[in-house]
């Protein structure tokens, strides 16, 4: 005989009961907590306990079985604890929910698992993305580098041939030396060339003051002898060709400035003819278009008779299909039919009239007349002589000069 039942196991106390259990009547909104308690021949019951005896039996609100329990009495499986037992059904109850939340079948701690699992493999492929792209932009990098480095060993390959291969110069490029020698290392000769900074006037003022010193000092000439040779060389061979270079400078810009006057009258008379013909374009196309803004209004020659006719026979008691044309309407061709406007006669005289009332222009003929420097010869001003510091007056040389030697009583 089967001993009394006890209890091996008890759901927590809990205030909502199990989802699906009808509740008995009168117990629905009543302050207490349900508690489900499995017993050891493996029922169940599912009790209700009031709030002001929570010590007492309750209200037996369901009662079932647990083949868990039967089972592990009969041998054929260890009885699931009551422990176990809510574990599972917590588990399943989630399962439930994920399937329908995120379509797996899983428990929280299995889907959070999963989540885990799937942000660290995410965090494994951005880092492996992350570590390509920096492997691309460091391969860029070396291919940029490695092309400047080959760009910049180009740069100096050429430049170091050009070095090799460009003359060397062997004199120096003073303003005495007319001539520079260089040596040309591509033929392997020596090559004499024009020396840019040469100046042969001052080359000459400079000797002839040399030699007006040395006659000086010789006593060949007086101090006023050769301050007038000095003189009239410098006059001769400086300051007159600089008057004449600024003349001829004087002359070209006159020409540019004669040159300009002519282009802006010929430019001025392009532009009064093209505004005088689009003057008079404009007036006949105004004219054809009033024109043609009349044609629906027009009518033939013989309109006015015929619709008077019309309207008096009408008036009369005829018909429109009277037995003769007296008694009806009869209009002919001529009502409705005129010759087509001549828009090229209205265009031609509308312009015509627009430009009666303008004041004609006539360009003046010929050129702006320069003035007249048939007495003055061509002189290049890029090869005019600029005067250097060292030239000037021959008197620091005399005033020199005169403190050590006399002349004549000077």
């Amino acid at each position: 005989m089967a001993g009394p039942k006890t209890i091996i196991g008890q759901s927590p106390p809990t205030t909502t009961p199990p989802s699906g259990v009808p509740l008995p009547p009168g117990l629905a909104g009543q302050p207490g907590y349900y508690v489900m308690y499995t017993y050891s021949d493996g029922t169940t019951e599912l009790r209700f306990h009031y709030q002001e005896n929570p010590g007492g039996p309750g209200v037996i609100v369901y009662s079932g079985v647990d083949q868990d329990v039967v089972e592990g009495q009969q041998g054929k499986a260890p009885a699931r604890t009551p422990e176990k037992k809510t574990q599972d059904e917590r588990e399943e109850a989630e399962k439930q929910r994920n399937q329908a939340e995120t379509g797996f079948a899983e428990t929280n701690q299995e889907r959070a698992k999963r989540l885990a699992d799937e942000q660290a493999e995410q965090r494994a492929r951005d880092q492996a993305d992350r570590q390509a792209a920096a492997e691309r932009r460091q391969q860029a990098t070396q291919e940029i580098n490695a092309r400047i480095a080959q760009q910049n060993y180009e740069l100096a390959a050429a430049k170091f041939e050009a070095e090799q291969n460009q003359p060397t110069m062997l004199s120096q490029a003073g303003t005495e030396n007319p001539y520079l020698v260089r040596s040309n290392k591509e033929t392997g000769q020596l090559e004499q060339i024009a020396n840019p900074n040469y100046d042969a006037v001052k080359v000459q003022g400079e000797r002839l003051r040399q030699q007006l010193a040395t006659q000086i000092q010789a006593r060949q000439v007086t101090l006023d002898e050769a301050k007038q040779q000095y003189t009239q060389w410098f006059d001769s061979n400086v300051k007159i060709p600089m008057m004449q270079s600024q003349e001829a400078r004087d002359r070209a810009a006159e020409q540019r400035q004669a040159l300009d006057a002519e282009e802006r009258r010929r430019q001025f008379a392009a532009n009064f003819g093209l505004q005088k013909g689009e003057l008079g374009q404009r007036a006949g196309a105004a004219a054809m278009s009033a024109e043609q803004s009349l044609l629906p209004y027009r009518a033939g020659p013989t309109e006015a008779a015929e619709m008077s006719s019309a309207i008096n026979s009408l008036a009369a008691g005829g018909t429109l299909a009277g037995p003769s044309a007296s008694a009806g309407i009869n209009f002919t061709p001529g009502a409705f039919q005129f010759d087509a406007p001549n828009f090229k006669k209205i265009a031609a005289d509308a312009a015509k009239s627009a430009l009666k009332g303008l004041t004609d222009y006539k360009p003046a003929e010929g050129q702006y007349q320069t003035a007249d420097y048939s007495g003055v010869g061509t002189i290049n001003p890029a090869g005019a002589p600029a005067i250097p510091a060292g030239y000037g007056q021959f008197q620091d040389i005399i005033d020199n000069l005169k403190s050590t030697y006399n002349f004549g009583g000077q």
